[in-house]
This record gives structure tokens, C-alpha cells and sequence, in this order.
């Protein structure tokens, strides 16, 4: 098969579940730069904690791009700076933040190098650990100080298909200018229209003149449907979730078998 760029998420994808990238999988993507295939990692993380990793596969050294926080942000290696950046406006951030603070839901805000919560969580904070990320918890609505480039809402109470429908008719009522997303039963994304991890790939391709149809995607979970449909050739990690799986054409090893790279190495280096 003809790729001429490949997109690859982190977390269950390119990193194993040690939050690792193995030398193998490293090696892979530099060698497949090399050989002139660009490499982009494209990721939900936030974007400073993107940019870092995308530096432990040479994207810098080869002027690739980050794609980061699930498409809010591009990076560009060889302008060093974001080249696009959908962040939401501080004041409709704070406007839905009174909406959810007052259905009492929890919320993360997320920024270009932290997160703010409306209330602390375990896993939130795990993950901002993981990330070495600022992670902020909001005492007063005047602390959510910076450009919100996207909202998680987690309303675990909803799970019916029902009520989450009537959460999402609320939210388009009152936020016409925001876009929301259910990954799964309780978990919602906010972010501008029309952004995702597959405008991510749009932006690059458009950028550089590819064609979805050289274009190759490895993903694991639900944020990455839309990066999976942005593609001609989707590869579905064999620990993703279903959904994941059925919108691909191919499926390869786990993140813990160096799926990416066997992947690489079969199919893709000459």
C-alpha cells in the first residue's frame, strides 16, 4: 500500500499500558521518516505534553506536526508554533461551566498545558500526573483564567439514551455556537463546531496537498472515530473498542505487542 502520512494516537495505541513508548515502536516511526513518510502524533492529550512525545520519535528533527487535544491544536515543528487553535472563548467556558456546575455534573477545562476541574477527581488528577500537566481545582468561576481549548462533562447519573438525548437538545439550545459529543453513556465532549481529531488529519492533508487515500490512522478508542473516518487506511489497535474495530480496514497487535511498529515494518517501509 502507497501512505504517505500516518496519524497515531498515544494512549492505547502508541504508548503500551505502561504509558511507555517501547524502543521498538520508536524505531519505526523515525525509520518510516526516514524513508519519507511523515509521522504525526494526533491525541487528545493536552498540547505541550503532545509536542514532548512527538519529540521522542524525531518529529521535530523532520518538521512534522502535533496534532493535540482531540484537534483544537496544531503544532507545526517548522514554524514552532501553532498553526491552528480552536480554543473556546473564556467567557462561553465560564457560561458553561455555571450550566454543568449546576446540574452537578463534574467538568475538566482543558487548556494548551493543564486542566482546570470544577471539583477533584481521582482519575482527572491521575491523568494530569501522567501528562506532568497543571491541574487546577476551581474554587471561584474567576479561576478559570486561560482560553478553554475543550470541556469533558461527566454525568454518570445519565444512562439512558433518553436522557442523554434531552442533555444534548438542552446544551444545543442554550450553546448554539459550541459542538458536544457523547463518547459513551455519561461522557460528553464541548468543544468549537466542528473540531476532532479527523479535522486534525483534514488540516495536515489539505496543508500539504495528500490525499485522505495515502493517508493512515492507528487509534484504540472512542475519540478516535472521527480520526478513523478522516482516513483511507484506518487501523484499529486489537485492544481498541468495538466501534473503533468496525470503522477500520485493518487490525493490529495491542499496544502492548508493538502493534504500531509490526504494522509499520509489514505494510508500510519499503
Amino acid at each position: 500500500m502507497k501512505i504517505k502520512i500516518i496519524f497515531i494516537d498515544i494512549d492505547g495505541t502508541l504508548f503500551n499500558d505502561n504509558h511507555c513508548l517501547t524502543e521498538f515502536n520508536k524505531e519505526m516511526c523515525i525509520t518510516a521518516q526516514k524513508q519519507g513518510i511523515i509521522v504525526v502524533i494526533n491525541t487528545g492529550r493536552i498540547t505541550t505534553n503532545a509536542i514532548s512525545i512527538a519529540k521522542q520519535i524525531n518529529a521535530h528533527k523532520f518538521k512534522s506536526f502535533v496534532v493535540a487535544n482531540n484537534g483544537v491544536h496544531i503544532y507545526s515543528f517548522k514554524d514552532k508554533k501553532l498553526i491552528f487553535n480552536g480554543n473556546i472563548n473564556n467567557d462561553f467556558a465560564k457560561t458553561v461551566y455555571r450550566w454543568v456546575d449546576n446540574k452537578g455534573f463534574k467538568c475538566q477545562f482543558y487548556t494548551e498545558d493543564g486542566s482546570f476541574v470544577n471539583r477533584l477527581g481521582e482519575n482527572s488528577s491521575y491523568w494530569a500526573d501522567v501528562m506532568q500537566a497543571k491541574y487546577t481545582v476551581l474554587n471561584d468561576i474567576d479561576d478559570l483564567n486561560s482560553d478553554i481549548a475543550r470541556i469533558v462533562i461527566i454525568a454518570k447519573t445519565i444512562t439512558s439514551q433518553v436522557a442523554s438525548q434531552e442533555l444534548i437538545n438542552e446544551f444545543n439550545e442554550k450553546f448554539s455556537h459550541l459542538d458536544i459529543k457523547e463518547y459513551h453513556p455519561g461522557i460528553y465532549e464541548i468543544t468549537l463546531p466542528k473540531m476532532s481529531k479527523g479535522y486534525g488529519v483534514k488540516y495536515i492533508c489539505d496543508l500539504l496537498g495528500i490525499s485522505a487515500s495515502e493517508a493512515m490512522a492507528f487509534g484504540d478508542s472512542y475519540n478516535d472515530q472521527w480520526l478513523m473516518q478522516a482516513v483511507g487506511h484506518p487501523v484499529a489497535m486489537d485492544n481498541s473498542v468495538e466501534i473503533i474495530k468496525k470503522l477500520s480496514n485493518y487490525i493490529c497487535q495491542s499496544n502492548n505487542e508493538n502493534g504500531v511498529g509490526n504494522m509499520i515494518r509489514k505494510h508500510i517501509l519499503k
